[in-house]
């Protein structure tokens, strides 16, 4: 495989930017297509269209666009083309182009099903391979029409997160990061309930709409990117993680990412990686209120233990789970498409 191309958002820190460099470490020559502007050169009616297309799709723009995406791969001629997510691609863009091309069409659908919108669902049997980061879901993409299930989680980007060495001091205790969300602020009202003397910090959009009291006081309603979100898990002592429930039970990019910065990560329990990244080993998991408040505890006041898991869990992510893994593994089984 020497040319693979991709099409999605391209949002920053977003996972077709983490495939895309993998790709490229791999040796192939990527061409990433960001399908928002070139949609927007096919609106019409200015500011009005604009609004109007993010409830109606208009079928004669989304025509334009995949015209101009199947032209654009059928000029750079990949062997391998990555569609992420709600990409509106349509199935005759698939058809034209493998028409054309011995080319594979890949979905990456890293997602809940409860998201997936008519765009995927139309092309399923047009896609050669679908590749979810959740294992549970295969069985079910397959029912949906989709052939060639693969299961790749989430993994970790160290151009974007990666720390070498643990921090020494710490700017806070305890710290979650991320968008608010009910489940959210419940964990973290507990926390701040029943451990006011500890430094605490909470950072993420949304949380403006915390109704606890004690949450207000500690939220911070700003995003962290890049260095800026790394460096604060470096710097933290314990980094809470909140697997949401439309997410179960699989692992988000949180997962990866504390352990990739030399973070400690305490986190609600997950089957999918329970058997793999375990327990007081290379990460700290709690099932209950309790169980969440005990380790706290327990961890703060034992900093040496935290520090051996701490240590485990970087090594572990490393050596096994970045996203050069991921793609590196990805590519072997599509191979076997062939």
């Amino acid at each position: 495989m020497k040319k693979a191309y991709l099409i999605s958002e391209f949002s920053e820190m977003g996972l077709e930017c983490s495939y895309e460099a993998a790709l490229r470490e791999e040796g192939i020559e990527v061409r990433s297509f960001s399908y928002p502007p070139a949609l927007a050169q096919h609106i019409r009616f200015g500011k009005l269209g604009r609004i109007f297309h993010r409830f109606v799709s208009v079928d004669q723009w989304i025509q334009k666009l995949n015209k101009q995406i199947a032209v654009d791969i059928k000029r750079f001629e990949p062997d391998i083309v990555f569609v992420f997510t709600n990409a509106p691609v349509q199935p005759g863009c698939i058809g034209f182009v493998k028409s054309l091309l011995p080319v594979k069409f890949v979905l990456v659908w890293p997602d809940t099903l409860l998201n997936m919108g008519s765009w995927p669902l139309q092309c399923s049997s047009m896609y050669d391979a679908v590749v979810s980061h959740g294992k549970q879901i295969l069985p079910v993409l397959q029912q949906m029409g989709f052939k060639n299930p693969f299961w790749s989680p989430f993994a970790a980007d160290k151009q974007l997160h990666y720390f070498d060495k643990p921090a020494t001091n710490y700017d806070y205790d305890i710290s979650f990061v991320g968008s608010w969300n009910g489940e959210r602020e419940e964990v973290m009202a507990a926390i701040c309930k029943n451990m006011p003397q500890y430094r605490i910090a909470i950072y993420g959009p949304g949380w403006n709409r915390a109704k606890n009291a004690n949450v207000v006081k500690k939220a911070i309603n700003k995003p962290l990117r890049g260095n800026e979100y790394a460096k604060l898990f470096n710097r933290t002592f314990i980094n809470i993680n909140v697997i949401g429930e439309i997410a179960y039970p699989s692992v988000n990019m949180r997962f990866f990412e504390i352990p990739v910065a030399n973070g400690l990560q305490l986190v609600n329990y997950s089957p999918e990686q329970a058997g793999i990244f375990l327990d007081k080993k290379h990460l700290l998991y709690f099932d209950s209120t309790t169980e969440l408040l005990d380790k706290i505890i327990y961890y703060i006041s034992h900093p040496d233990e935290a520090m051996q898991i701490r240590k485990a869990g970087h090594e572990m992510v490393c050596a096994e789970h970045t996203y050069q893994h991921r793609i590196s593994k990805l590519l072997q089984q599509l191979q076997t498409l062939e």
